[in-house]
């Protein structure tokens, strides 16, 4: 019989449902892991794992568990340049419930960079101005901006070093606003070494 911190759906009992992490802000790729039991008197088929988002990736040693027999879920989260507390999910459909169980994956990743603001606009056809973004390094270890690039060359961008591994200012300028234009500007660090992270600011002229 499954004790009452087991959850049962069907005949699968999970010993857990959710899972909550802190992680390091240089962190890659985060796992969470959701054993469970079959717990019923025939063989179990997990029939699908649906993730929320493509950064996850959910991974099962095999499909059919026989009564009794136990495994586990081991869900696999690419951070990327993702700050701040993300929620990911799965939902898992087996053979032996009528309802798909829902798996959490919560994980706090400690912000490195603040972006005041993160998205620059132009209305189509006003003047093609300079707008500047503020950056903050607001991890307690200085960060340095390594280069910026604009994935549109028809808008140009400038770094301005406020105070070394602390404080930037992007500038970034159109050539013109007499169509729509989308750009995606890059910013580049040092942080970590092993695999710097990459930032995005989003420009868009509409």
């Amino acid at each position: 019989m499954a004790s009452a911190s087991l959850i049962l759906n069907g005949q699968i009992v999970w010993e857990t449902t959710r899972v909550s992490q802190n992680v390091e802000p240089s962190a890659e790729v985060v796992t969470a892991v959701f054993p469970f039991v079959n717990g019923g008197d025939s063989p179990l088929t997990i029939l699908e794992m649906r993730a929320s988002c493509g950064c996850t990736t959910p991974e099962l040693d095999k499909k059919i568990y026989q009564p009794g027999e136990s495994g586990q879920i081991t869900d696999f989260f690419y951070v990327g340049n993702r700050q701040g507390k993300q929620v990911k999910s799965i939902r898992v459909t087996t053979d032996a419930a009528e309802e798909p169980t829902v798996l959490k994956m919560e994980t706090l990743i400690p912000e490195m960079i603040a972006l005041e603001p993160n998205y620059l606009f132009w209305q189509i056809g006003k003047q093609p101005e300079p707008k500047s973004v503020e950056v903050n390094i607001v991890l307690d270890h200085p960060i340095h901006i390594t280069s910026v690039e604009s994935s549109d060359s028809r808008v140009g961008v400038e770094l301005e070093e406020l105070e070394a591994g602390k404080r930037y200012r992007i500038r970034a300028t159109p050539t013109q606003t007499e169509s729509r234009m989308r750009s995606t500007i890059r910013l580049s660090t040092d942080f970590p070494q092993e695999n710097p992270k990459v930032f995005k600011i989003y420009a868009r002229v509409k």
